[in-house]
């Protein structure tokens, strides 16, 4: 029925709109009453036909003119007061369906803003949001990112008495973003120079090694040898050149591989047609020679050695063995001649020559040969890469041709095929495994003989050692779907046949593949103006690295087009037509090769791609990992800037010749995620300055500071004066619970507070005001120290003042096991009031001890005849207390040492009754203003500082200022005696207010920047102050940064440890919503809390340095002691040193790459460093660490199990 009744009678709803409603009666078996429903919109709805349906609901029908509105979730389909038909459907219970409209959300970047979502229900009813799937979280209606891929979000609407329960869902997509270029070089000659090999250098920079047809021009230093030669070229961090070296004989010397080693030095290795001349101090052995050079840190050859057998011999790798011998692996066709023991395998192919085989020979530390071994099978095999196994062996990764016979147990998949094989420490074989796709046959157009081509080859590059103790095979593969391979090719005809693929093959530690994948672009025929077109679409992979996160980097060189797994087209110039001397015009096709980056994860998932390129030919050599990100490496023809390159060629060959090739080396960083998990901010129309942050025994954050709002936004309660104190209490992910504030009539500034033994808090800070207000007691002087003991709810339990005739300021409280509590802070008030000594100068720390009521039990002065601010409080071992400020004064009163300049750190140790033992004065020439200390909580007794300083490299700082003013930190052992500084910034200002000592034995450092990206600092200010967090090794060695703000100004007051493993961190802030900052301001200044998510797993090294009980004297280095050996997760690192120095401990792969840096900085004479590495994510296997000081290394064997 319908009905234009209003409520009253039996109908107990009012009408939904101007005209008709549909009206719904249910009745019992007596004829009762039930209940009634009006269902309707805002026009006309006439129910016509009412039938039950089998889950016990009903379906109205009938028409309606109305639009959307009341219960009509769609609009009217005719004209203005046409009718439609109109479906209702109704549950058992007589309840109403609702609608949601969902706002969409876009595609994000990992790495953006948290969010809010916005939802609306057609019953006006309050929504809630659920993750379904992806990397997400949610606090309310504020979604964080946490992982790239697809994420699902869920709006709800839980139904009540009248509506049921309705659901949205949006989905999205989140990308990872892409590494961003730091910088990029290119170095040479006059002529073609190809690079092929890099590593890092101790001191931060790149060993670059490739070969060099140029003469002394351009960057080349050094005459040409030959027709080629060996060309090394040391840059810096910045990619500057430092040095470069020329080894050469008088033909064709190509470098191809370079490790660094055990003294500091590096070894050289590639293939040489040179006889006995230039460097080269041995007549070659066949056609083509093994031939490695040994040179120290500086480039100056040691020696050098030849090997090879009569006929061709090309070296591909190096690997360094703990006892300082080396293992030379690469391909050879020679037989049982020369320095080759044993004969070839294979058979002349149909030309006669001979096949090759994997050629591995072991050389002592002096270059002298051990022994060698050949493997291979009746057809070629080229071995490429060596990796050392978890149980002192080797994999030996290459390609074979070879079908089962030799070496090769089993047959090939396709024309050519990856083979491992896996041998012993001696070089025994153990097993051999073969991975491939099928052949395909092409027929040949207009041939004559022979019209069948076979298209088919797995060609390997590269092997790295996984973490299960299982290999990453890579290479590029044309050949088909089938056999190992579970991809197809690219190929579709005989023209674009040979284009290849990115091909990764996983198999576990016996060889058993797991999965593989393909990697590539597009093909696309292109034309050339003239003869016809061209094919792209190549993608060949050259080298692959670990990645910090636990992923892996892909890279080679692709001239692919966008498609496929390739984000990125070609950067690839344009055709240029140049004059001809006939006075035609030639037509110059720049090529379309370009550095290839692909990102993927344990499973082979890619994450990510990128592609770098110039305006020409651009070929990648290697990769490697870097804190800051990676360095790519290759050859570029480029003439000019263009693309990804910034610096024209050096290379003077005519400028569109198609052999012009540079060094090229660029540096990436890969921006981070976003580490904000969420973040708060609390404040009144006023300004809210916050000074401190607790973590509260419920998991919950007390935040205080001081306030000038009246009751407004997140303030409850009314101004007592002009600054009151103001405590915000928040559950653990920041919601408030409850704030309160505490004040007298004048200016009271909170400035610490903590929670006591019995649940409640008490804060700290200092009065302006008399006795008024909170405040009970009336000002000894202009402005005195205040405490105020509230409850676990905020109720005030009782107030103290404690002052002289002058200004006190409290800074620091710490509550005593006895439950007694210690106030540190300033005065400058001589005997007066609280204050039973006289002042020492202007103004001087001032510590106090009371009892749990608030009773004072004693006072203490310290000072010199100056200025002393103090900031920092700390518990000692022993019971006693370390105060930590600056000063400004000389030696005088309390103050034993000399002032460096403007003011310095100033640390004075007390015992538990206040009594000075001894005092520490640390600076530069500048302002130097300590912030913040700490106990290391060790047997040792060492202490941690931390401040920021304007100084430069003088007095007790170890390093230059980054620009302004920067973080400065210390450590100290128990009598004040500096063990090493540090110090990180930008190129503007950084001022620090805390440090923490983290889980791992590092440090964070908390404050503010107002630099960009520049020095320490790698990441863009939001606003004019940002809060900065650096993150260090237990030795002060930098991990990572992170800057968060807004559009405004921020200031990081205090960093809190979280439970789950993240950081608090909590400021003031006067943004809106911008940068990090999700919610509007309140008012003038807000608090600002920032949960800082977890970090990643990652390798790090947690020290000690132990001083010894007694003088231990040595005349040389100590050996390296690490325990256990072998190792499964946490490995135990000792070492001493004679004389205090710079040292640097590093672990490295059995590739001679760097893994992690345990060490680097000041190690003092005779004292017992103990390092801990967490070696729980690196894969398992051979490691080599390394200590190294001035001139001096020593490198000891570690073996990783799992």
């Amino acid at each position: 029925m319908w009905t234009l009744s209003g409520m009253g009678g039996d109908k107990t709803e009012a009408p939904k709109g101007k005209g008709a409603d549909y009206w719904v009666v249910k009745l019992n078996a007596t004829g009762t009453k039930v209940w009634d429903k009006t269902i309707g919109s805002n026009q006309i709805d006439v129910l016509t036909s009412l039938e039950q349906t089998v889950d016990g609901g009903y379906i109205l029908g009938g028409y309606s003119s109305s639009g959307v509105g009341g219960d009509k979730s769609e609009a009217n389909k005719g004209s203005v007061n046409s009718t439609d038909y109109w479906i209702v459907k109704l549950d058992s219970s007589n309840r109403l369906n609702q609608n949601i409209t969902f706002n969409p959300i876009l595609d994000k970047t990992y790495g953006d803003a948290p969010f809010a979502l916005y939802a609306k229900a057609s019953s006006d009813l309050p929504i809630t949001f659920r993750v379904v799937t992806g990397a997400a979280t949610l606090n309310g209606n504020i979604l964080t990112l946490t992982g790239p891929g697809i994420i699902t979000i869920e709006a709800l609407q839980a139904g009540n008495a009248i509506y049921n329960p309705a659901s949205a869902i949006q989905t999205f997509f989140v990308e990872l973003t892409n590494p961003i270029n730091l910088w990029d070089k290119t170095l040479g000659g006059y002529n073609p120079d190809v690079l092929t090999a890099m590593v890092t250098t101790p001191g931060g920079g790149y060993l670059l090694g490739g070969s060099s047809e140029s003469g002394k021009s351009g960057d080349k230093s050094e005459a040409s040898r030959g027709g080629s030669d060996y060309w090394v070229v040391k840059v810096d961090q910045q990619g500057n050149k430092l040095w470069d070296k020329t080894f050469g004989g008088n033909d064709r010397d190509e470098l191809t591989a370079l490790i660094p080693t055990a003294d500091g030095g590096y070894l050289l290795g590639g293939r040489s047609r040179s006889g006995k001349s230039g460097e080269k101090s041995e007549e070659s052995r066949g056609q083509n020679d093994y031939w490695i050079i040994k040179i120290d840190g500086n480039g100056q050859k040691i020696w050098d050695k030849t090997l090879g057998g009569n006929e061709y011999d090309y070296l591909s790798t190096l690997v360094a063995l703990p006892d300082n011998s080396f293992l030379l692996g690469g391909s050879s066709s020679s037989g049982k001649n020369g320095d080759k023991s044993e004969p070839n395998r294979g058979t002349p192919n149909q030309n006669g020559y001979p096949a090759t085989d994997f050629w591995l020979v072991k050389i002592d530390a002096q270059g002298a040969k051990l022994w060698d071994k050949t493997f291979g099978g009746s057809s070629s095999d080229g071995l490429t890469a060596i990796i050392a196994t978890p149980d002192g062996g080797f994999l030996l990764g290459g390609s074979s041709a070879s079908d089962e016979n030799g070496d090769k147990s089993q047959d090939r998949r396709g024309v050519e095929d990856y083979w491992v094989v896996r041998v012993s420490e001696n070089g025994t074989k153990l097993w051999d495994k073969t991975f491939g796709g099928i052949t395909e046959t092409y027929q040949l157009d207009n041939c004559e003989g022979s019209c069948l081509r076979e298209i088919g080859h797995s060609v390997l590059t590269t092997l790295l050692l996984t973490p299960d103790g299982g290999y990453l095979l890579g290479g590029y593969s044309n050949a088909d779907k089938g056999a190992d391979k579970t991809d197809s090719n690219l190929g579709y005809s005989i023209d674009n046949a040979d284009l290849r693929d990115y091909w990764e093959v996983k198999i576990d530690s016996k060889g058993t593949k797991l999965w593989d994948k393909t990697y590539g672009g597009i093909a696309v025929e292109k034309s050339d103006n003239s003869t016809g077109y061209f094919i792209t679409g190549n993608s060949v992979l050259r080298s692959m690295v670990a990645a910090p996160d636990g992923n892996y980097l892909l890279a080679g060189t692709s001239d692919s087009d966008k498609g496929r797994d390739k984000s990125e087209g070609s950067k690839c110039g344009e055709i240029i037509e140049y004059p001809a001397e006939d006075g035609g015009y030639y037509t110059f096709f720049p090529s379309a090769e370009d550095y290839w980056l692909v990102k993927i994860d344990g499973n082979g998932t890619k994450k990510w791609d990128k592609t770098y390129g110039s305006e020409d030919y651009d070929e990648l050599a290697t990769i490697i990992a870097t804190p800051e990100g990676y360095v790519l490496a290759g050859s570029s023809a480029a003439y000019g800037i263009g693309g990804d390159k910034s610096e024209a060629s050096r290379d003077t060959t005519f400028q569109y010749a198609s052999g012009k090739r540079d060094y090229w080396v660029i540096k990436l960083k890969e921006e981070l995620p976003s580490m904000v998990q969420w973040e708060k901010r609390y404040g009144g129309s006023g300004k809210d300055n916050l000074t401190a942050i607790i973590k509260t025994s419920d998991g919950g954050y007390l935040s205080g500071g001081y306030s000038t709002s009246e009751m407004s936004g997140d303030k409850s309660q009314a101004s007592q004066g002009k600054n009151d104190y103001w405590i915000v209490k928040s559950d653990k992910d920041g919601k408030k619970l409850w704030n309160k504030r505490y004040g007298g009539t004048d200016e009271d500034y909170l400035n610490t507070l903590i929670q006591t033994s019995d649940g409640g808090y008490l804060l700290g800070g200092s009065s302006l005001s008399g006795n008024g207000g909170d405040k009970t007691e009336a000002s000894r002087g202009s402005r005195d120290y205040w405490i105020v003991k509230i409850s676990s709810t905020g109720v005030k339990q009782w107030d103290k003042r404690f002052g002289g005739s002058g200004v006190e300021e409290l800074q620091k409280v710490l509550q005593l096991a006895t439950g007694e509590y210690i106030l540190a802070g300033m005065s400058n008030s001589p005997v007066s009031g609280d204050k039973s000594q006289a002042s020492r100068g202007e103004q001087d720390y001032w510590l106090m001890k009371i009892d749990k009521n608030g009773k004072k039990l004693w006072d203490k002065t310290y000072g010199g005849s100056l200025n002393e601010n103090l900031e920092a409080l700390a518990l000692t071992l022993d019971g006693g207390f370390l105060l930590g400020g600056s000063s400004l004064s000389g030696i005088s009163g309390d103050k034993t040492q000399a002032s460096w300049g403007g003011s310095d750190y100033w640390i004075v140790r007390v015992n538990d009754k206040g009594t000075k033992l001894w005092d520490k004065r640390f600076g530069g020439a500048g302002e130097d203003n300590l912030m913040d200390l700490g106990s290391t909580r060790t047997a040792t007794g060492n202490f941690f500082l931390a401040g920021h300083s304007t100084s430069g490299a003088q007095g007790d700082f170890s390093q230059s200022s980054q620009g302004g003013k920067d973080f400065w930190m210390l450590k100290i052992n128990g009598e004040g005696t500096k063990i090493w500084d540090k110090r990180f910034g930008g190129s503007g200002h950084e001022g620090l207010r805390t440090i923490l000592l983290t889980t791992d034995g590092g440090y964070l450092l908390a404050g503010r920047s107002e630099s960009g990206i520049s020095g320490d600092k790698t990441q863009p200010n939001w606003g004019s102050s940002d809060y900065w967090i650096v993150k260090t090794s237990s030795t002060g060695v930098k991990q990572w940064d992170k800057r968060f703000g807004g559009s405004g100004y921020e200031e990081n007051r205090m960093a809190l440890h979280t439970s789950d493993g993240g950081y608090l961190l909590g400021g003031r802030s006067d943004s809106g919503v911008s940068g990090d900052r999700t919610q509007p301001s309140q008012g003038g200044t807000d608090y600002w809390l920032v949960k800082v998510t977890p970090e990643a797993t990652s390798i790090v090294a947690e020290r000690e340095a132990m001083p010894l009980t007694e003088p231990v004297v040595e005349a040389e280095l100590h050996s390296l002691t690490i325990y256990p050996n072998p190792a499964q997760d946490q490995v135990n690192i000792r070492f001493i040193i004679p004389q205090t120095q710079t040292a640097t401990v590093q672990v490295y792969d059995s590739q001679g790459r760097e893994v992690a840096t345990l060490f680097q900085g000041q190690a003092q004479a005779n004292q017992l460093y103990q390092l801990h590495w967490h070696a729980r994510n690196q894969a398992a296997g051979m490691y080599l660490l390394r200590l190294h000081t001035l001139g001096k290394s020593q490198i000891s064997k570690l073996l990783l199990t799992r």
